[in-house]
């Protein structure tokens, strides 16, 4: 995954996802609240015949729709929010489409991991943007160690709710691969996007 007219949603227990809060991806999925302040939230889901948990980050931000989404398309950027994340790669395929390898640091017993999506703005208004994010390997030589991670879905909801405040949504679930514990990966995942909401928030309010 707030003092919004969303509030109900960072507090109920359970949200209710459509398949369109999903990029068009079909699945309906219950959010259980994991953790939230009053700025931004982190909910999980269980994904339909998978062991990997879905996630969703929701934040407000003091910024505009098109200032985040070069933001979120700067590769020196990228590296300072995104936590975990050691280096990446950003190469623009179509004005609409850019293809991300994102290389991640490991930890103890865990090899780092290496994620390819391509990013694609499939709604975008003066007041609303939906990126859909896809699993898109492509051949590459690993740096040694490094794991080959899958996305199963991602999705970005930004809405300009007011000039000051923008809301942020993602929704995403990957699978670590090699042999990392099912209940380790998840655990990392949810922290590791609580520190990256965490940079968000300082990035932008200083």
């Amino acid at each position: 995954m707030k003092l919004l007219t969303c509030l109900s949603l960072l507090f109920c227990t359970f949200v209710r996802a459509s398949s369109q809060s999903t990029c068009g991806y079909h699945y309906s999925l219950d959010w259980q609240l994991w953790q939230s302040n009053a700025n931004y939230s982190v909910s999980t889901a269980r994904m339909p015949n998978n062991k990997s948990i879905a996630l969703q980050a929701k934040i407000i931000l003091p910024t505009k729709i098109n200032h985040f989404y070069q933001f979120l398309h700067h590769e020196e950027s990228v590296a300072l929010w995104l936590a975990r994340a050691e280096d990446i790669e950003i190469t623009q395929v179509t004005k609409n489409q850019s293809m991300i390898t994102t290389y991640f640091s490991g930890g103890f017993f865990i090899s780092p991991r290496v994620m390819q999506a391509t990013s694609t703005v499939t709604t975008h208004t003066e007041r609303n943007m939906v990126i859909k994010v896809e699993n898109k390997p492509t051949p590459i030589t690993l740096p040694e160690s490094f794991v080959l991670m899958t996305l199963h879905f991602g999705c970005w909801h930004i809405k300009q709710l007011s000039p000051t405040a923008l809301e942020v949504t993602y929704q995403f679930s990957a699978s670590a691969n090699g042999n990392i514990p099912t209940w380790i990966a998840n655990k990392v995942a949810k922290k590791s996007l609580w520190k990256s909401l965490e940079k968000l928030q300082q990035h932008f309010t200083g």
